[in-house]
């Protein structure tokens, strides 16, 4: 006798198998960079978190007249949500920029304080991935790394980032 849990499990993969390609091509879309190139890889972190959020919320999904509907509204907000994060992100690193180029001769102290963000090579990644839009695929492929590796490198320097920034902030 089939379960719930069989059947739902049954649902999600038929749903899948089904239109996984279409989540994807609209995902892709939605990150198609302003030099015309798409970002795959992001457009697929789109359409899983999309895919887990239908999971855990597969009441909300079952019950949709419309259920591919809504999986595509997850993805248009998972997406746009990612997208703005990469935009803050591009400020943040943009700001900090801006405030290390503006003390061209810091007070005695204060230029470890300014260089010390992190370092440069990994500032350099930042700028890379978040202000020129290059894809972790290609990056990853240069720098030798799985994009898994290139994805927890780039969130340690991401939390670094942070905390150095706001201590850096906090003392001008």
């Amino acid at each position: 006798m089939p379960t719930l849990e069989k059947d739902t499990i049954a649902i999600f993969e038929e749903l899948i198998r089904a239109h996984h390609r279409d989540f994807l091509r609209f995902a892709t879309a939605l990150f198609r960079r302003s030099n015309g190139k798409a970002d795959i890889d992001r457009a697929e972190e789109a359409v899983q978190e999309a895919l887990t959020i239908a999971w855990e919320k597969q009441d909300l999904f079952l019950s949709s007249p419309n259920p591919i509907g809504w999986m595509y509204l997850t993805i248009k907000n998972v997406s746009n949500n990612m997208l703005r994060q990469d935009h803050q992100w591009a400020m943040r690193i943009l700001q900090a920029q801006q405030a290390t180029e503006t003390f061209a001769a810091p007070p005695p102290g204060q230029d470890l304080e300014l260089e010390g963000i992190v370092p440069q090579a990994d500032f350099d990644l930042l700028k890379r991935i978040y202000l020129y839009g290059e894809a972790y695929e290609e990056v990853a492929q240069e720098l030798g790394l799985k994009k898994s590796a290139l994805a927890m490198r780039v969130h340690r320097i991401k939390k670094t980032f942070q905390k150095n920034y706001q201590e850096m902030k906090k003392n001008f």
